[in-house]
């Protein structure tokens, strides 16, 4: 809820100006003092960090074609844009978030503006690259867009741990001790 408030001040010279201050504080009582903060950031501000990952099937057709054209497309949403894997590009977006209205906005026009690639990427966001990454390429579910990393972790425990490009030499091992999920990988002991 909006306040508005009027400030007068002096300009010097005796005369009174006044001037019109808007602010975003909540009409409860007691919960409009500057210490409690968390009445003043909106949701997309509190996050760590955003970001998004596209993947580009590596049997399409004009591979190259379309990963120049989104590398180039996406710098009109963030200037830090890295290829990850050999068929995924990573985006931190966490500086556009405030620009773009929210996560979920910038990642709709992220999915809008992709339509017209010459090859549809898969987009994923996460508070995490690595996270974001893992999601595009998992087949099981259509949900790729997490916000909180709890829920990013209860989504990921759920993936198979063929998804981790890393575990791939050492599939027929893990599965030779009943680890077929990530949350089962983490929980083996560590060395």
């Amino acid at each position: 809820r909006r306040t508005v408030f009027t400030s007068a001040l002096s300009s010097g010279k005796g005369q009174r100006m006044s001037r019109r201050y808007s602010c975003l504080y909540p009409s409860k009582k007691g919960h409009h003092s500057p210490s409690n903060k968390k009445h003043f950031t909106k949701p997309w501000v509190q996050t760590m960090s955003c970001w998004i990952s596209l993947y580009i099937p590596p049997d399409s057709p004009h591979f190259h074609t379309a990963l120049n054209w989104l590398i180039q497309e996406m710098q009109c949403y963030t200037p830090h844009i890295a290829l990850a894997a050999p068929h995924t590009l990573v985006l931190n977006v966490q500086a556009s978030l405030s620009l773009f209205n929210g996560a979920r906005a910038l990642a709709g026009k992220l999915q809008e503006h992709c339509r017209m690639a010459p090859v549809r990427p898969v987009l994923a966001m996460a508070p995490t690259a690595t996270g974001a990454q893992w999601l595009t390429w998992q087949t099981v579910t259509s949900r790729r867009r997490i916000l909180q990393q709890s829920q990013l972790n209860r989504k990921l425990n759920t993936l198979p741990v063929s998804v981790i490009p890393q575990a791939q030499p050492y599939l027929g091992w893990l599965h030779g001790i009943a680890c077929y999920s990530v949350g089962q990988l983490r929980q083996l002991p560590r060395a």
